[in-house]
């Protein structure tokens, strides 16, 4: 038995050293690997598959003789030879004019091997090339299917609200599903309305077409571009030619304007819009105000017009500019002599008919009764302006007042002369557009006789500071002190009749 293990031990170093000194055993490629052709014509690739036999021998050689029960083994994968075998993959495919998968027969390929060198190195074994040469010449002619051939998109709607639907039969020899995306590459639905006369839509096939061409089938085609074709057009109608139209009418004035909007448009589409504009009253120069339209978008096509985009609203907003609404009296302003001249004219028509009542008889003249025997008018003395806070502006019913305070001498029994004031009072002056005033609003109402003017002021014009600022006016010709007489005393008289109070 001893003699047995080492006559072994000698054929196996005598092996070892054989093989050592002829290098690493040469492997034929060819021998080695069958190609098989996969696919059609026109769309066949390559791959490589195990000579079996050959490889047997490969490893069978690199065992030597064993027991029928250890070649067993060397077929679980565990033996350093399959495993080098197993190691050997396809690398590339090169084919002049042609690639791997568009394939057609009597096309020459080489097919380009790589192996483990960590393997090989172990085994010592190394392919003797690693390019296999080959001609296709076995692949089969599959049977063309075209997945549109039977396919149909049809565009419905409007130009711009377009859509489209699509129909192919059931009964196909393979089966395919449609997707539809836009030219930048969306999916689109073919529900939603969006397209335009002249826009791309773009079918895509999603099939899985190794299992078709198992089936014998090759497709001619993967995807189809369409041009949408056929909406309704409409003659275009912008957003500013609509806007445009508005006409706005003003009443009242600033800062308690009322605004009406009207429009300018052809009669075949003035019945599909309606036009509103917010804020509509109590509107202030200076105040952004927004003109809305609503859209009636069926009408309007059925009139054959349409917007680029479609819309049911428009808007636009301005600023009101003192060019646009007329306005009240305020400090900022300062009158010309016309426009003094106008309310001048009023408030003397006040002050004649107040004196005409006043040149004879008993009255009440500073809280006293005097028979008076005549009266001689001093002239303007001073002139305010009311005008309403900046927190009342649109809450006030009377929007500004001017107050003018007039001086008196009354001559009274026994030549005595007495100096007194007189208020009349003008609410809401306007000034329009064109610079004139407008006292279509206003009223004029008189006092009863002062003897202080500081108590005047302050029953007619300081009682107001509350929701109102108050400036005096310069600009109106008043009186100066080289103006003013000095009256004599007046004598008490018994009151005899009663002059009307304050309105």
């Amino acid at each position: 038995m001893k003699k047995k293990i080492a006559l072994l031990l000698c054929l196996v170093m005598c092996l070892s050293l054989f093989v050592t000194g002829c290098g690493a055993k040469k492997i034929n490629a060819t021998e080695l690997f069958n190609v098989v052709e996969k696919g059609f014509n026109g769309s066949g690739s390559v791959e490589i598959e195990v000579n079996p036999d050959y490889a047997m021998s490969l490893v069978l050689e690199k065992a030597g003789k064993k027991k029928q029960t250890d070649f067993l083994s060397l077929l679980s994968g565990e033996d350093p030879v399959v495993k080098y075998i197993d190691s050997i993959v396809l690398d590339t495919v090169r084919c002049e004019g042609a690639e791997d998968g568009s394939l057609s027969n009597g096309d020459k390929v080489v097919l380009v091997l790589k192996e483990d060198p960590v393997l090989a190195k172990e085994v010592k074994m190394q392919l003797k090339t690693n390019e296999i040469p080959y001609t296709m010449s076995g692949l089969t002619e599959a049977e063309e299917y075209d997945p549109f051939a039977d396919f149909v998109i049809e565009f419905h709607g409007d130009n711009g609200e377009g859509y489209f639907s699509y129909d192919y039969p059931w009964d196909t020899p393979v089966y395919v599903s449609y997707e539809f995306k836009d030219e930048t590459g969306k999916e689109v639905k073919s529900y939603e309305d969006f397209l335009s006369n002249g826009d791309k839509v773009i079918v895509y096939i999603d099939a899985d077409e190794d299992y078709i061409a198992s089936q014998g089938y090759v497709l001619t085609q993967t995807k189809k571009e369409y041009t949408v074709s056929g909406l309704t057009e409409f003659e275009e109608i912008t957003e500013d030619f609509v806007l445009d139209a508005a006409v706005l009418e003003f009443s009242g004035a600033a800062p308690q304007a009322d605004i009406y909007i009207d429009y300018d448009l052809p009669s075949d589409i003035a019945d599909c819009f309606y036009y509103y504009v917010d804020p509509s009253y109590d509107v202030n120069i200076g105040d952004t105000v927004t003109i809305e339209v609503s859209v009636y978008e069926y009408s309007l096509k059925e009139a054959g017009y349409a917007f680029s985009t479609p819309t049911d609203e428009i808007t636009r907003e301005f600023v009101l500019t003192s060019d646009m609404v007329p306005k009240y009296l305020s400090p900022d302003d300062v009158l010309t002599e016309a426009q003094q001249e106008t309310i001048l004219s009023e408030i003397e028509d006040a002050v004649s008919s107040k004196v005409a009542t006043s040149k004879s008889g008993y009255m009440t003249i500073n809280d006293e009764s005097n028979e008076v025997k005549g009266i001689k008018e001093l002239g303007l003395d001073s002139v305010y302006l009311l005008y309403p806070k900046d927190s009342n502006l649109k809450s006030v019913y009377t929007v500004n007042a001017l107050g003018f305070i007039y001086k008196f001498e009354f001559e009274v029994k026994d030549g005595k002369k007495i100096i007194s004031y007189l208020f009349v009072g003008m609410e809401d002056v306007i000034v329009n557009l064109d610079g004139t005033i407008n006292l279509t609003e206003a009223s004029v109402d008189t006092s009863y006789y002062f003897e202080e003017k500081d108590d005047l002021v302050d029953e007619y014009i300081n009682a107001n500071k509350t929701d109102y600022t108050v400036t005096e006016i310069t600009y109106f010709e008043t009186l100066t002190d080289d103006d003013i007489e000095e009256p004599d005393e007046p004598e008490e008289t018994e009151a005899t009749t009663a002059e009307t109070e304050k309105p």
